[in-house]
């Protein structure tokens, strides 16, 4: 017995497309009545979201349907979708399928739609109606997120956009000044991506007219030359000087009416086509900056004796070789046996492609007609089987092609005369190889000398709280969000304060101390200040660590524009197993995570610019999601050298409830430690032999009360924990028999440790201080003290109760109206144990 086998009738798949406005109505009372309405039998299945070759997420659905629902001719189905991006309006789509006649039949019609949409999250209702007025109904989420390299894209489709598959990439784009290609020649070679069609398939138009458009946008130039031909028919179909998005239709028609069944045996003695193409453009007037050759892989000829050996003067050439993916046939059963969304094939004709290997490289296809010129011109030939392929490839030829800054666009034209355009700047002409050596250079050198300097850094903190309150989501699904537009105005701030440290480096990593202090802490940083996200490296150990001696591969970006200046772009990848990235856990563990980064040199100076790194997805542990820190550096002249230094940082901690905070970060005060000076840790250091030892000063009794009057203001805009403060005695300090042992005026030293701001809970500033010395006969006397409570709640002073290991501050909550403390604040304490 044979076992049962469905079979399914694939029908091509629709686009979808906005519904008229005056139609808005009926779609919406679809959705509301299809409750109501006769059930149809069919499944719906989502496909989720994938670049294309337009780098567009494309997505959509599969629709299956038993055809025995069906008799005769006249039926059809109509399919609307309902697209809400978080936080906006609907989107409303449509399309239509007619069905041929149907004959008594098991069969299941798969059917299959398809849309694009920007970044972000997305809920998707679907409804099947059929000419009976039948409805199927289903509903998905769907999250389109760009990762890895993707991010470097320019986007293509806006955050939050619903558009139709039809010329939504091919919009026209928005002339801007910028670094340009000053000339760039594409060659396109029309020939169906299965070697065997006589016709190229609606998914070979798509792939080449995407890829077309995505050149024009991630490589904007001044001027582009287009040429459209095809080897076996010996032709050029289209020829266009100036070429532009809006020719892309005209180049789509071309290809569509391209019939290579029957070739005319006068082609047969026609000259060599391709040789005829490269000759033509080495013979214009001015040779372009870089040609790329686009298109399949295609029969294997030997390359022309007209084309010379040697390569000519000329820019750079590349050839994009797309090779299609043997696809798995169907099988039986409901539902396609390939997936359609998967990132190589994004909604590709699923025709099996075989193409010829070479014997040397199994799996490798003999290089066609057109590698072979590429080889012989020292070009470089890319593989293209999937979107992020040609991602990677744009990337590459980015950093490769001259460019030349483009002027703003042309003035207008006043009494007959158009003012001259600024004179393009000439491309970069520094090799970004010994410019990175020599960023390396600069900073090996900065690191030998850092240990020998310590700096004070403010840190600014502002931690930020979702508007709708705390959440559980994926980390995919915070950090896909925070790209769409408006996603800054979900999250209001919760808490500000602001620190001030000493920093230095010793051992290889930065030590911490409050601004001013003796010494610096043997700790970690978290143990020093308040609680809240902080993080360190900034300073130097983040930059050394990149350039260290298990430094990782860089990658030439190319050239960017920054603030007017041009600078080079290199990425760097360090994985977990060579990165010295930490991060602390809530169980007070350290693990550690790769990052990524990126480096902006000035390549007259080899001069860092700017540093950006993002760690890896953190591990749930530490309560993250991602740390992103963008350094901003300088040159600072420190004893009569330059000082490469951090002159502002920021970095960003991404929680995994949807609770971000934000560091602003400075350096100032910079100095040099002097030969008589010495960096201690912990406890006083032992004297040298021979020399006196020191008095210790006799901490005071405990119990004994303190009055504490502040002699320096505390302005709120300026003031950072960590401050040092003075004060003075308000009364003597009497111990047993009423002995006094500090006398009234007594100098007193301490130190600023909350400056805190909770815009969530009232405007207002809440101050907390420390007192830690007193001044007897000119020696400084260790404080330990309590805050005396109760006499504070007897004169009516608002405090606030202090948080686990903080009882010896005291804490005060002024109003907004207060812009600082003034002197003579008057403080209450109890002398308490060590």
């Amino acid at each position: 017995m044979c076992p049962a086998v469905a079979v399914v009738a694939v029908w091509a798949a629709a686009a979808q497309t906005l519904v008229e406005p005056e139609r808005l109505a009926a779609a919406r009372e679809a959705f509301q009545t299809a409750g109501k309405s006769p059930q149809l039998r069919c499944e719906i299945k989502p496909v989720r979201p994938a670049l294309n070759y337009g780098f567009r997420f494309q997505t959509g659905y599969v629709i299956d349907v038993p055809l025995n629902q069906f008799q005769g001719s006249g039926h059809d189905l109509t399919v609307f979708l309902q697209v809400v991006p978080d936080s906006r309006e609907a989107t409303y789509l449509s399309s239509q399928q007619a069905l041929p006649e149907v004959p008594a039949t098991a069969l299941d019609g798969e059917f299959t739609g398809r849309f694009v949409v920007g970044e972000g999250n997305y809920a998707v209702d679907a409804l099947v109606q059929d000419d009976l007025g039948r409805a199927c109904y289903s509903k998905w989420r769907i999250q389109a997120r760009r990762t890895g390299r993707e991010r470097e894209l320019k986007p293509t489709t806006p955050a939050a956009a619903v558009e139709e598959l039809s010329g939504g990439g091919r919009r026209e784009a928005e002339p801007a000044p910028g670094e340009k290609i000053e000339r760039l020649t594409i060659l396109l070679h029309a020939a169906p991506l299965a070697p065997d069609s006589s016709k190229l398939q609606p998914g070979d138009v798509d792939t080449l007219v995407e890829s077309l458009a995505a050149l024009l946008q991630q490589l904007p130039a001044l001027s582009v030359r287009l040429v459209v031909f095809n080897l076996d028919q010996q032709a050029v179909l289209l020829r266009k000087v100036g070429f532009v998005a809006h020719d892309l239709e005209q180049v789509a028609q071309s290809l569509e009416q391209l019939q290579l069944a029957l070739v005319d045996y006068r082609t047969l003695q026609k000259g060599d086509l391709l040789s005829d193409l490269v000759q033509g453009e080495l013979r214009t007037g001015k040779p372009a900056d870089a040609i790329v050759f686009l298109g399949p892989h295609t029969r294997t000829q030997e390359i022309s004796a007209q084309i010379p050996d040697q390569r000519p003067a000329m820019g750079a050439l590349f050839y994009l070789q797309y090779r299609r993916q043997p696809m798995l046939p169907r099988m039986a059963g409901r539902g396609p046996a390939y997936a359609p969304n998967t990132p190589d094939s994004p909604w590709g004709n699923p025709t099996p492609v075989m193409v010829p290997v070479g014997p040397d490289q199994p799996g490798r296809p003999v290089p066609d007609t057109i590698e072979q010129l590429v080889q012989r011109w020292k070009g470089q030939t890319i593989a293209i089987k999937a979107p992020h392929d040609f991602a990677e490839a744009i990337r590459l030829m980015a950093g490769r092609i001259r460019t030349v800054h483009a002027p703003p666009a042309p003035p207008p034209v006043l009494a007959g005369k158009v003012a001259s355009p600024a004179a393009s700047v000439p491309a970069r002409s520094a090799d970004p190889d010994e410019v990175l050596l020599r960023l390396r250079g600069q900073v090996r050198e900065h690191a030998a000398r850092i240990p020998n300097y310590t700096c004070v850094e403010t840190i600014q903190r502002e931690r930020y709280e979702p508007s709708d309150g705390r959440s559980a989501k994926s980390c995919d699904a915070l950090l896909a969000a925070r790209k769409v537009a408006g996603s800054a105005a979900r999250l209001r701030l919760d808490l500000s304060d602001r620190l001030r440290l000493d920093v230095a480096v010793a051992d290889g990593r930065e030590i911490y101390s409050w601004a001013g202090a003796s010494k610096f802490e043997e700790g970690e940083i978290d143990e020093l200040v308040p609680p809240g996200a902080i993080g360190t490296g900034p300073f130097a150990t983040m930059l050394l660590s990149v350039f260290g001696s298990r430094g990782p591969r860089f990658t030439f970006e190319g050239d960017t524009t920054v603030d007017g200046l041009r600078l080079f772009e290199y990425s760097v990848r360090v994985p977990w197993e060579e990165s010295y990235y930490r991060v602390k856990t809530h169980h007070n563990d350290w693990v550690i995570t790769g990052y990524s980064g990126t480096l902006l040199v000035d390549p007259r100076t080899a001069e860092l610019v700017r540093f950006t790194v993002r760690t890896d997805e953190l591990p749930p542990d530490t309560d993250s999601c991602e740390v992103d820190t963008t350094l901003t550096y300088g040159i600072v002249p420190l004893a009569g050298l330059d000082y490469l230094l951090p002159t502002a940082t920021r970095q960003r901690f991404i929680g995994t409830a949807g609770a971000e905070a934000e560091n602003g970060i400075t350096f100032a005060a910079c100095r040099e430690y002097r030969g008589e000076s010495t960096l201690t840790f912990g406890s006083r250091p032992a004297t040298r032999a021979g020399e006196p030892a020191a008095l210790s000063p006799v901490p005071l009794p405990p119990g004994l009360p303190v009055s504490v009057e502040l002699t320096t203001p505390i302005p709120f805009d300026q003031a950072a924990a960590g401050d040092r403060i003075l004060g003075r005695l308000a009364e003597p300090i009497r111990g047993a028999q009423w002995v006094m042992l500090a006398p009234a005026g007594a100098i007193v030293e301490g130190r600023l440790m909350r400056l805190e701001t909770r815009p969530s809970r009232g405007a207002g500033v809440t101050v907390a201080l420390r007192w830690e010395t007193v001044e007897v006969n000119g020696v400084k006397v260790p404080l330990s003290l309590l805050p005396n409570r109760q006499i504070l709640r007897v004169r009516g002073m608002e405090i606030a109760l202090p948080p686990p290991g903080t009882e010896r501050y005291a804490f005060f909550h002024f109003s907004e109206q207060r812009t600082g403390v003034d002197r003579g604040l008057r403080t209450e304490w109890l002398t308490a144990q060590p």
